[in-house]
């Protein structure tokens, strides 16, 4: 018996245009940030990523196969701390300390998350912040592109 390869959906490009999609590919912060990647669609089916040097997919973002198949990227759960506060001064302040340590940060109105990690949590407890363990989709903020 002889069985055929899989197909490989093969992605190259990212869409700046928010078109509808005919699939998913849930993935993590981490596998968000490599540029070349083979993985599967939320569906089963393999695919493999080859997308511009230095860019990281965000949640919502939307790609096309060389064969024409939109894909819709989502930001998968995973274990994250979300700091909170109502003082603008103490989250603004919090975020600054937190880039200039590297850390990617994504923030909100009163709060600001980021990967868990327990040294950063007591920073940022130390900074007046209330911190809570989760599981939530991480989409950091990124550098803009001028």
């Amino acid at each position: 018996m002889v069985t055929m390869p899989k197909k490989i959906l093969y992605i190259r490009e990212i869409l700046t245009e928010s078109l509808p999609a005919t699939a998913t590919l849930t993935l993590t912060f981490e596998l968000r940030r490599k540029n070349n990647l083979r993985t599967k669609l939320d569906s089963g089916s393999d695919v493999l990523l080859a997308l511009p040097h230095g860019h990281v997919l965000h949640n919502d973002e939307v790609l096309r196969s060389e064969d024409g198949i939109i894909v819709r990227v989502i930001a998968a759960k995973e274990k994250v701390s979300t700091a909170y506060t109502r003082d603008t001064f103490t989250l603004t302040r919090t975020c600054y300390h937190l880039g200039v340590r590297h850390v990617p940060i994504q923030i909100g109105i009163d709060w600001v998350r980021y990967k868990y990690n327990p040294i950063v949590d007591d920073m940022v407890k130390a900074m007046g912040l209330e911190v809570r363990e989760e599981e939530a989709p991480f989409d950091p903020e990124s550098i803009l592109q001028i």
